[in-house]
């Protein structure tokens, strides 16, 4: 099976990426509508009062030309204006569209399946076969240097894989493995870095001073407790040590994957993962709202999947 290790091996940077580490990329982010015309997409179905009305046209002026970080600011302002009942009104209407794309994905995956059943095994074509640009590409990189990227990428992702295997064994340390990662992610980053030309690497400096901006600002946002930024990391390490679904299932003869059925098996765990969390929550309720329209305002994952905001669990406004 030839794809075998090398689909292990992106696991492993999947692992890495999870707790913060990137290490090339020169990919804009796409133009996104102005935060009026967000706020009113958002709140256009909602029984707003004229007050209401009012609060959100001025914090449209004032965080016109906000960033990311500036918009976990505004998330708590809107969450101020907006009543508890409107916020719920939102939530269900985003799990309602969820709901829709979710069925939507299962129909469209049964066509293709009964396409594909149709068709000769030797003219399918499996995604993963199409070809597929790389990060050095987009930065337009020489020869040199993108051998370079990838040998630190596949350092990198060998040394997570080592780092995933002794958590799981027992023989690292909650504590060790986090400040063990974190210094990988900054020699990564140094490394990659020296090896991208100038122009490239202060790029990359500035996306990682926005994202650190922006961790800071949630923080500063949700104003999590000592107590919930040990349950949260306690959470994603427990996701470490899970990993993720036996692979093997999903390759052919071949060792070709199969992603279709791979991600509705992720699509699956999600679910139930999500499941489990909405029975124990970290973030309270209004913590949980901020996490929600920032999301919502912002296009982004934010806190995605800490648990939705549930009445009778937390402690509410």
């Amino acid at each position: 099976m030839p794809r075998f290790s090398h689909v292990l091996r992106r696991a492993g940077a999947a692992v890495l990426i999870g707790l913060g580490v990137a290490l090339v990329a020169d990919a804009q982010a796409p133009a996104r509508p102005g935060l009026d015309a967000r706020l009113d997409r958002l709140t256009q179905d909602l029984d707003l009062t004229d007050e209401q009305s009012a609060s959100l046209d001025a914090l449209s002026q004032r965080y016109a030309d906000a960033d990311r970080a500036d918009l976990w600011a505004a998330a708590v302002d809107v969450s101020s204006i907006l009543t508890d009942a409107q916020v719920d009104q939102l939530q269900q209407a985003a799990e309602a569209r969820r709901a829709e794309r979710r069925e939507g994905r299962g129909e469209r995956g049964q066509r293709r399946a009964r396409r594909d059943g149709d068709r000769p095994a030797e003219g399918r074509r499996l995604r993963g076969d199409r070809p597929r640009g790389t990060h050095g590409e987009r930065v337009r990189l020489t020869d040199e240097q993108r051998e370079a990227l990838r040998a630190i990428r596949t350092d990198v992702c060998e040394r997570t894989e080592a780092l995933v295997t002794q958590l799981r064994d027992g023989d690292l340390s909650d504590d060790a493995f986090v400040a063990q990662i974190k210094a990988l992610r900054d020699e990564a980053a140094r490394r990659s870095v020296e090896a991208l030309p100038a122009e490239a690497a202060e790029r990359r400096a500035e996306r990682q001073q926005r994202r650190e901006a922006e961790q800071a600002a949630r923080e500063a946002a949700l104003d999590l407790t000592e107590a919930q930024k040990a349950a949260l990391q306690s959470r994603m390490l427990d996701r470490v040590r899970d990993g993720g679904p036996d692979l093997r299932p999903f390759l052919d003869d071949d060792g070709r994957l199969d992603r279709r059925a791979l991600r509705e098996a992720q699509r699956a765990r999600r679910e139930a993962a999500r499941a489990e969390r909405e029975a124990d929550p970290i973030l309270t309720d209004a913590q949980e709202d901020v996490a929600f329209l920032h999301r919502a305002i912002a296009g982004g994952r934010g806190m995605r999947g800490h648990g939705r905001r549930a009445r009778g669990f937390g402690m509410g406004r």
